[in-house]
C-alpha cells in the first residue's frame, strides 16, 4: 500500500468534518448553477405560483442556502460531537447532529417561504429587509443567541444515548441559530437570494460564529448594513 493511500485516510480521521464540508461545496456548486441559471438572482414577480412543483423548488432552494450559507459555522460543534463520541461512530455521530440542525431550519423555513411567495416582488422590500436585519445585529437578543451558539451540551458516548444527545444538540444549535441568523436568511430570500449577497452573509455568519470576536463582528456590520441600503440596491438590480 502506498503512502499516499495510507496519508489520506489519516487526513480525513484528523478532520472529521470534512463529510460536512464535502456536502457544503456541493451545495455552493448547486447554488452558482441555480444563480447563472436565473441570471444572477430569481424573479419573484415570475415565481410566485402556488402550485406543487414551484412549492418544492422553493423548498430546495431554501435547503441548499441553508447548506451552504449554515453548515459551515457549525465546524466547531461538529469537530465537538465527533471527539466526544466512539471513532467508529464519528459520521455516524455528525450525520445526526447536522438532520438535527437543517431540519430546524426546515421547519421554518415552511411559514418563511409561504409569506415570501405572498409579499416578494419589489427589491425595496428585500432591502428594507436587510436593513432590518442589520439592525437586529445591534440588539441583546442578537447578542444572546450569538453566544448561545457557542455553548455545547453533553454528547454520550455510544448506543442509542449517544445518537439522542447528538440529535438533540444539532437541535439546539439549529434553535440559536435561527435565532441568531434568521433575519439575514428572510432578506436574502426577499432579494432574490442574488450570489453576491447571498456569498457575503454567509461570510458573515461564518466569520461571527467561528473566525472573530463575535460582538465586535455583529456591532460593524449592523452599523455598515444601515448606513449603505443603497449599496446593495446597485448590487442586486
Amino acid at each position: 500500500m502506498s503512502a499516499g493511500a495510507v496519508a489520506a485516510p489519516a487526513f480525513l480521521r484528523s478532520r472529521p468534518q470534512w463529510s460536512v464540508l464535502a456536502a457544503v461545496v456541493v451545495a455552493w456548486i448547486v447554488w452558482c448553477m441555480l444563480a447563472m441559471r436565473s441570471g444572477g438572482h430569481a424573479d419573484h414577480a415570475q415565481m410566485q405560483s402556488y402550485s406543487i412543483a414551484a412549492a418544492l423548488d422553493s423548498g430546495a432552494m431554501w435547503l441548499t442556502m441553508v447548506v451552504a450559507m449554515m453548515l459551515p459555522a457549525t465546524v466547531p460543534a461538529i469537530r465537538y460531537v465527533a471527539y466526544a463520541t466512539r471513532r467508529q461512530r464519528r459520521q455516524r455521530s455528525i450525520l445526526l447532529f447536522t438532520a438535527g440542525f437543517v431540519a430546524v431550519w426546515v421547519v421554518v423555513g415552511v411559514p418563511v417561504l409561504g409569506v415570501v411567495e405572498i409579499i416578494g416582488g419589489p427589491v425595496w422590500i428585500g432591502v428594507l429587509a436587510l436593513s432590518a436585519a442589520a439592525l437586529y445585529e445591534l440588539t441583546p437578543l442578537k447578542r444572546k443567541a450569538l453566544r448561545r451558539c457557542h455553548r455545547t451540551l453533553p454528547i454520550r458516548f455510544d448506543g442509542r444515548p449517544a445518537d439522542q444527545s447528538c440529535l438533540r444538540f444539532g437541535s439546539y444549535q439549529g434553535y440559536w441559530c435561527v435565532h441568531t441568523c434568521g433575519p439575514a436568511m428572510v432578506a436574502v430570500v426577499l432579494l432574490g437570494h442574488p450570489l453576491l449577497v447571498t456569498a457575503l452573509v454567509g461570510a458573515i455568519v461564518f466569520a461571527e460564529r467561528v473566525l472573530v470576536r463575535p460582538d465586535r463582528l455583529r456591532l460593524f456590520v449592523g452599523y455598515v448594513g444601515l448606513a449603505y441600503p443603497a449599496a446593495v440596491l446597485l448590487v442586486v438590480g
